[in-house]
């Protein structure tokens, strides 16, 4: 009988490594709302902070996900917005999260901001590809 599947919005067991002297990396498996088992992983100078990290940026994923359960397709969409953009804190590359962050401010928000997330269908998010394509 194989395992039982981890529940969305939890994680397995944290494993850590050593990488050095005074290198330390703990991983764990976290089931994300889409369903999908990604890894997660942190670092510290011991195990002990490598695993204290790890459980930070796991307790933030946990977070998201009851965020995520909140949302409904009677939600605004900048409600779906704040969501995302607590989910880019788990991006390490700080560029890439301003860059995303000003786009969908900037770019999407303005478009959508006065809709509900039902009403968002592919003949309203079309145009704007097009148009940011161009």
């Amino acid at each position: 009988m194989g395992r039982s599947r981890i529940s969305i919005g939890t994680f397995g067991s944290i494993n850590t490594t050593q990488n050095s002297p005074r290198s330390w990396t703990a991983r764990a498996r976290f089931r994300d709302p889409d369903g999908v088992l990604r890894p997660v992983e942190a670092s510290g100078t011991t195990a002990v902070v490598a695993e204290q990290e790890l459980k930070v940026r796991l307790a933030h994923r946990i977070r998201i996900v009851a965020s995520v359960s909140d949302l409904h397709p009677h939600s605004p969409f900048p409600e779906l917005v704040r969501v995302w953009l607590e989910d880019l804190d788990l991006d390490p590359d700080q560029g890439t999260k301003d860059l995303y962050e000003r786009d969908i401010r900037t770019l999407v928000l303005p478009v959508f901001e006065h809709f509900v997330l039902r009403e968002i269908t592919i003949s309203k998010v079309d145009p704007l590809l097009r148009t940011l394509a161009a």
